[in-house]
């Protein structure tokens, strides 16, 4: 399916691409149900190309899951490289909203290509419009802020953050004027900071369904959000925004067990012959890993961790791998919109006894 959407001083253009090969029988690719507007796009262009009138294209690549909302995203390609506008795209995930993949009628995750096209009229803006934009999105590596960039608010697209509602507080949260057939309501905030990191100025900038009281349930959990002062590199907090999704589903609708595909870890480790096992060192091993399903909470930790596997078995791995997640840690906010706080994580953790070489030697 082809979006075309028009504004008087860019063109923007979506267009959803399944990004695996053709479908097999009984398929249907994702479909569009909605897109950021124009306006959204013009407000993340780039501060330093907004300056230097220049327009971009932008290919991500991102997974849909059973719901339609995106997850998983990259940057698949960037032109020109190095001016922001692959971050500027990845600012808009949170507004892409899908009618998801189905296999014989039943919904599945798919992963899928997105062009998104920064393109000025004429190759330039008119004579009306301001002389950059209000947001600028040339974020700089994995500062989330840079004051050289220009005296302008900037947009992140990931904020790590050190508090978010838990599951029971977005539950407690559905509105009571939600329509009985309503299974699911998704928000997205466009908010900023206060100096010492929490929302301040929320507007729900994108409500689905409409006039059922998502936008202000979704308002309501904005003071339970915390980002630590501390991971913003230099400048002043005030002039960082974000854009927050939020997304409701109907007591009737809770999955028994909710898993998080994609998490996004904040902290790892590479675990090391501090931690390996003695048994496994004994018999000549330099290597093993295990598999554990962990509970995150609502500060991004992981709790009630079980050994799922343990390769070899029987060495200790499993035992060692506990120990060692303690010290990771995952985003306590997924980019779907639903907390980590409640749901499963199941991971991979290696433990090696000899240095490896450094692409090898990763966490989890």
């Amino acid at each position: 399916m082809r979006i075309i959407l028009g504004l008087a001083a860019t063109a923007v253009f979506f267009c959803a691409v399944p990004a695996n090969a053709a479908s097999a029988p009984g398929h249907t690719d994702p479909g569009w149900l909605k897109s950021p507007t124009p306006e959204d796009l013009r407000g993340l262009w780039p501060a330093e190309a907004w300056k230097q009138q220049l327009g971009g294209r932008v290919v991500l690549e991102c997974e849909v899951d059973l719901q339609g909302l995106v997850q998983d995203c990259s940057v698949k390609s960037e032109d020109p490289p190095g001016m922001g506008f692959g971050n500027a795209a990845l600012s808009l995930a949170p507004k892409f909203l899908f009618r998801p993949a189905t296999e014989s009628g039943r919904p599945v995750t798919s992963r899928v290509n997105i062009p998104v096209g920064f393109t000025m009229e004429g190759g330039r803006s008119s004579a009306r419009e301001p002389q950059r934009p209000p947001i600028g999105s040339h974020i700089p590596g994995s500062a989330v802020y840079d004051e050289s960039v220009g005296p302008n608010y900037y947009l992140t697209a990931h904020v790590p953050w050190a508090k978010a509602p838990s599951e029971a507080q977005l539950a407690a949260a559905w509105p009571v004027q939600a329509k009985p057939d309503t299974a699911f309501g998704h928000v997205v905030l466009a908010c900023q900071f206060n100096k010492s990191g929490d929302l301040s100025g929320c507007l729900s900038d994108a409500e689905t369904p409409k006039g059922q009281g998502f936008g202000q349930a979704a308002r309501s959990l904005a003071p339970l959000f915390h980002m630590d002062p501390a991971v913003v590199s230099g400048g002043d907090l005030r002039r960082l925004k974000v854009n927050v999704a939020i997304h409701f589903t109907a007591p009737n609708h809770r999955e028994d067990r909710r898993l998080i595909d994609h998490p996004d870890w904040l902290t790892t480790v590479s675990p090391g012959a501090e931690v390996f096992p003695a048994e496994a060192a004994k018999a000549g091993l330099t290597t093993g890993r295990a598999v554990l399903d962990c509970l995150g909470d609502a500060k991004g930790e992981l709790t009630a961790c079980q050994v799922v596997s343990e390769e070899p078995a029987g060495m200790g791995f499993g035992a060692s791998a506990l120990k060692t997640a303690t010290a990771v840690s995952i985003n306590p906010w997924t980019t779907t919109g639903e907390p980590a706080d409640g749901a499963h994580v199941v991971f991979a953790i290696r433990i090696n006894n000899k240095e490896e070489p450094e692409d090898a030697a990763k966490g989890p």
